[in-house]
């Protein structure tokens, strides 16, 4: 009871914590949209501060434009009638200056008549006291008298004359010299009346412009009146559409009209302002009052916070008093696990023997080993040519040098237990293994992989509970159908279909549709164990916690292929390590088969032995030295370091054990240059795929191409091919190189 009922209180308390994170996700989402309403009325705010500005600016540019207008105008009329005023005195001093030129020239004229008499009185003197001497001489006495008369009356008249134009020159010297005081009197009071209508006319200016300043400074309150009124119009239009759905379009040719209008309007927002402020009052008091509740929601919130976490407390509490019982409660349930799994090792193990019995019973290749159809050839080379010339019998035919690649992946299985087959789709990938498995004596096995699989269980099958069964696979039987030896060999056998003693060879076709990661890892993971161990057995689930054995053994090779669309998926590193990868090349030459034969009216089939084969294996060339190959290796490896990958040991390893198996075809350096090129683009290769054709991994593919053009330069062609794809990435997919030293 105790405990029901702090599992109720454990829920309400639950449920209590659903409903303050559901309030409290709802304030958050509140909180985010008055945030965002906040950002756009401040949008806005800012949009119509800078109509305002810009409405301003132009008021100021209209007023300014217009007063300079008319201060300008006002200076120009200043300034011509100034000038006018200036020609007039100018003209008048002119005709001062005139006047006094012709007086000076009086003056002079009345100075030369002068000099002119006096030069006279002195010549006619001079006369007279030369004739008076002359006549003295001889008329002294008589013509004293007489001379003294005419000369006297003569000299009289000629006096007189000069006396008067003396007098008369004395008088226009007189009326010059009046002339000239007047006209230095004119001049002096043209001077005074000059500087008195200069400072008259800037008098005149400067009024003018005190009067445009004013009325300037007039017009700036003017405007500044204007601006307040825009300002509280735009307030309070921006208090009544903020919480309103708006449309800025029209709201921009609203303000547009009522900037039009708005000399119109200013006189009745003087008579509307005190009902527009109460209604602006109003709103501001909605407001406070909508962020008071909120504020009283938030402090709700808290409140409820504090009491979640008060509650959190309590529930701590309650789940330290409920930990002693989930102690015993746990040490219950060991024991009670315990118990059932000394159950079912006590009643189980006669129902695994049943079920692993019904397993061993299916079969699926109906194949009886035996001493008839068995293959006796025992040379290597022999055999592979007896692969080659049924195979071109049968209508098919590849390169030599790929068969032997091929053949030498499935001898180093040991160090890579998957040979994958890739290039463009009907080039023979499938045909190729299931050729060399009948000619050379494999039983063999294609299952195609499907894009559903996604575990183990998806390759070996599961136990049927509603039939009390194990639904296998043909994949797994066949597992199984190796693992058991043959009637032959054991007359207890539980299946007469054994396969142990033969070579048998399972391809998984179109292995890349699914993730290879998800259905096979477990396979990998024992093929790694095996190396360099015995008795590697893989567990299958057969029901009832029950597994069943299966034993890894040498006689079972695995080939994959695939192809390269938008339906597969590409290979891990992790796969690309355990793999060989065999690239088909693209055909020259599409090739005709007009004629479909089967493959038992070419040959008979003969199993191939276990020992025969492994006899192969372990007989690889000796003495060999790889220290150059190895060497070649590591700079490549040195140079992927720049672009963050690396070549393991495994994949070395793997290199080595491909070039010490390849068949000895030829003189021993040229089966090793040939085994190295395959190693390279085999095992290398892929782990340059995707590195991108630009930047620093460029730069890193094109000391490698420089690599492959010094030390392997038989496979340059293919390099450049891979770097020359428009994916922008480095994908080798091209098979050149077998052309060149095709065996």
């Amino acid at each position: 009871m105790e405990k029901q009922e702090l599992e109720q209180r454990e829920n309400e308390l639950s449920k209590r914590e659903q409903e303050q994170e559901t309030r409290k996700q709802k304030l958050n989402e509140f909180s985010i949209r008055l945030k965002e309403q906040q950002e756009k009325l401040k949008k806005e705010q800012e949009a119509l501060e800078s109509e305002k500005e810009t409405y301003k600016q132009e008021i100021e540019d209209k007023v300014n434009s217009e007063f300079n207008v008319r201060v300008n105008q006002a200076i120009e009329k200043q300034t011509q009638a100034v000038q006018k005023e200036q020609e007039i005195l100018l003209n008048k001093h002119k005709d001062y200056h005139v006047k006094e030129i012709i007086l000076k020239k009086k003056e002079q004229e009345l100075e030369l008549k002068t000099l002119e008499i006096d030069n006279a009185k002195k010549e006619l003197e001079e006369v007279y006291e030369k004739k008076l001497k002359e006549e003295m001489r001889g008329k002294k006495a008589e013509l004293v008298s007489k001379l003294d008369t005419e000369f006297d009356e003569k000299f009289k008249e000629k006096i007189d004359l000069l006396e008067q134009e003396r007098e008369q020159l004395a008088e226009q010297k007189e009326q010059i010299q009046v002339e000239r005081i007047n006209l230095n009197a004119e001049k002096k009071a043209f001077e005074v009346s000059k500087q008195k209508e200069f400072e008259r006319s800037q008098d005149k200016v400067q009024a003018t412009i005190d009067f445009l300043q004013n009325k300037l400074k007039n017009e700036k309150e003017e405007n500044e009146k204007l601006l307040n009124e825009y300002n509280m119009l735009v307030e309070s239009y921006r208090e009544y559409e903020r919480f309103k759905d708006r449309d800025l379009i029209s709201e921009k040719n609203e303000l547009e009209q009522e900037r039009k209008r708005l000399e119109a309007r200013l006189k009745q927002v003087e008579d509307d302002r005190e009902e527009r402020i109460n209604a602006i009052q109003e709103r501001a008091n909605k407001k406070e009052q909508f962020y008071n509740e909120q504020l009283d929601k938030i402090e709700e919130y808290n409140r409820l916070e504090s009491e979640l976490n008060i509650l959190k407390i309590e529930l701590r509490n309650l789940r330290e008093q409920l930990r002693e019982q989930d102690y015993y409660k746990k040490e219950y349930e060991k024991a009670d696990d315990r118990l059932k799994q000394l159950q079912s090792q006590f009643m189980g193990k006669e129902e695994q023997i049943k079920r692993e019995e019904a397993i061993k019973q299916d079969y699926a290749l109906e194949i009886q080993l035996n001493s008839e159809n068995k293959n006796k050839e025992n040379d290597e080379l022999k055999w592979l040519e007896y692969i080659e010339s049924n195979m071109k019998k049968y209508g098919v035919e590849y390169p030599q040098r790929l068969l032997y690649a091929f053949h030498t992946m499935l001898k180093t299985a040991s160090m890579s237990p998957l040979s994958v087959l890739s290039g463009v789709s009907g080039t023979g990938k499938s045909e190729l293994p299931k050729l060399y498995a009948y000619f050379g004596g494999f039983n063999f096995l294609s299952e195609a992989v499907q894009p559903t699989w996604d575990s183990p269980a998806s390759m070996v099958g599961f136990y049927n509970t509603i039939e009390g069964k194990f639904d296998a696979t043909n994949l797994f039987k066949f597992l199984v159908q190796t693992s058991i030896k043959s009637k032959q060999e054991d007359e207890n056998a539980p299946n007469p279909y054994g396969l142990k003693e033969s070579m048998n060879l399972i391809l998984l076709d179109e292995l890349n549709l699914a993730h290879i990661e998800l259905y096979f890892a477990e396979f990998l993971s024992k093929f790694e164990t095996k190396r360099g161990s015995d008795n590697v057995n893989l567990d299958i689930p057969i029901g009832a916690g029950l597994t069943m054995p299966i034993e890894l053994d040498s006689n079972l090779l695995w080939v994959g292929t695939m192809n390269e669309d938008e339906t597969t998926k590409s290979l891990s590193d992790k796969v690309l390590d355990r793999a060989f990868c065999l690239n088909f090349p693209r055909p020259k030459e599409l090739v005709s088969r007009l004629e479909l034969k089967k493959l038992n009216d070419i040959c008979e089939f003969k199993w191939l032995p276990k020992t025969t084969w492994e006899s192969w294996v372990s007989k690889t060339q000796k003495n060999i030295n790889l220290t150059k190959y190895k060497g070649i290796a590591e700079k490549i490896n040195e140079k992927l370091a720049k672009a963050h990958r690396a070549i393991g040991h495994r994949v070395w390893q793997s290199m080595e054990a491909y070039m010490l198996h390849y068949p000895l075809i030829d003189d021993r350096e040229k089966v090793l240059k040939i085994a190295f090129e395959d190693s390279i683009v085999q095992k290398i290769m892929p782990k340059l795929r995707g590195m991108e054709l630009h930047g620093e991994e460029k730069k890193v593919l094109d000391e490698i191409n420089d690599i492959i053009l010094k030390e392997v330069p038989n496979l340059e062609k293919d390099f450049k091919y891979a770097m020359s794809n428009p994916y922008g990435q480095f994908k080798f997919n091209s098979a050149y190189y077998l052309d060149s030293q095709e065996n």
